[in-house]
């Protein structure tokens, strides 16, 4: 007979006083007037569920809101600055947001998951869009789709740091204007540990936002390309402008129904 006893990993802490204790910031990047107008509402929309966490903004225009804790000016003006504010990031962990989307749930175990990975997205979930079934130099499988690169957790280390700007020259020197396939070519060829978040953390269409069944898991960001699409002027339209009061009513009530969430 075996004597020997089984040993077993040291269960982790608890993800919330974890995060606490660790340097920790959501980063948003826009250029121009409309961009930021766009990035300003998802602030505002990140730091109303996440009070104690910091809020930084990568921007070519003079902003001046509370909502932010620091506002940092662009070294370049272009339409793909979420690299350079991923790159210069004050965070050891960062989770990366576009400005046409608004979070309505507690995101911060976002940043949890970087414990054990370099990085974490949600795939593409139009996956037979055009857009969605490119490949930059190679063919790549349909088992390793294009991941959306508007919202990403990402832990500062030579990973990553060299994943961003190698993804960021690429776009330069070809003269890209998507960057989701060189992204996807990128994290295969790199040593980045990748996390597949679950879809509710990035819900892309419409159709998504209500869910297939009542025991879906309730949105945690909407992220829709109307945010900026319908905007008047440098006024980005409101939720219910983009999805819709019943749509909406729909959305509040499994934020309160979904046992994964907090009360609050």
């Amino acid at each position: 007979m075996n004597d020997e006893t089984q040993s077993y990993p040291s269960p982790p802490l608890d993800w919330r006083s974890d995060v606490a204790s660790q340097n920790v910031g959501f980063v948003l990047g826009a250029s121009g007037p409309k961009y930021t107008a766009l990035a300003n509402q998802a602030a505002v929309s990140v730091k109303a569920l996440h009070p104690n966490i910091p809020v930084d903004l990568y921007t070519d225009q003079d902003v001046n809101l509370d909502v932010y804790d620091k506002v940092h000016e662009l070294e370049k003006t272009w339409f793909r600055p979420k690299f350079e504010a991923i790159i210069r990031s004050r965070f050891d962990r960062t989770v990366y947001l576009d400005a046409d989307l608004v979070v309505i749930a507690d995101v911060s175990d976002l940043f949890w998951v970087l414990n054990k990975y370099d990085m974490a997205a949600a795939h593409v979930q139009s996956r037979n869009a055009g857009f969605a079934k490119k490949s930059w130099r190679a063919k790549m499988p349909n088992a390793f789709p294009q991941i959306n690169g508007g919202v990403m957790a990402i832990k500062r280390n030579d990973r990553t740091q060299n994943l961003m700007k190698t993804v960021e020259a690429a776009m330069n020197e070809f003269d890209l204007k998507q960057d989701q396939a060189v992204i996807r070519e990128m994290i295969w060829l790199s040593d980045v540990s990748l996390y597949i978040l679950p879809s509710e953390y990035n819900v892309r269409s419409s159709v998504h936002v209500v869910g297939p069944s009542p025991s879906s898991a309730a949105p945690r960001i909407l992220h829709n390309t109307k945010f900026h699409k319908r905007m008047t002027g440098l006024t980005p339209p409101t939720p219910r402008a983009v999805y819709g009061a019943w749509n909406l009513k729909k959305v509040r009530y499994r934020l309160r129904t979904d046992k994964q969430l907090s009360p609050k």
